[in-house]
């Protein structure tokens, strides 16, 4: 669950960059130590009010997935200076990781953080 979740939340983020931020960059960052994951996605389009309430279904759906995961989102972001997403979630997640045997498996303990390999188009 968590993988898709992740995911979708990547998916909608970028979704929402191209169709109403027009950025130049989008950015994608996945870390994580013995304790959490922490997705970060950062564009440098228009930005958006985040005071706003009405933040439409693509950012709820995105809290609602983090929630799900036992986790919060978190949304910065100014009128022309872009919009950084943070995801953090516990790790290993509170119902382990399921593989695709279906059998639950938990990841030896790492109390650093794990480079994770940066893909440039």
């Amino acid at each position: 669950m968590w993988q898709e979740n992740l995911l979708h939340i990547g998916q909608e983020a970028l979704t929402n960059a191209l169709k109403h931020a027009h950025p130049r960059n989008f950015e994608t960052r996945l870390i994580f130590n013995s304790k959490a994951f922490r997705l970060e996605l950062r564009d440098d389009g228009n930005g958006l009010r985040v005071k706003q309430r009405h933040d439409g279904l693509g950012l709820a759906g995105m809290r609602e997935r983090a929630e799900q995961m036992g986790g919060t989102l978190k949304v910065a972001s100014a009128r022309g200076k872009g919009t950084t997403i943070v995801v953090t979630v516990p790790y290993p997640p509170p119902d382990g990781f399921a593989v695709a045997n279906n059998h639950e498996s938990r990841p030896r303990r790492n109390d650093g953080f794990q480079a994770v390999k940066t893909v440039r188009a």
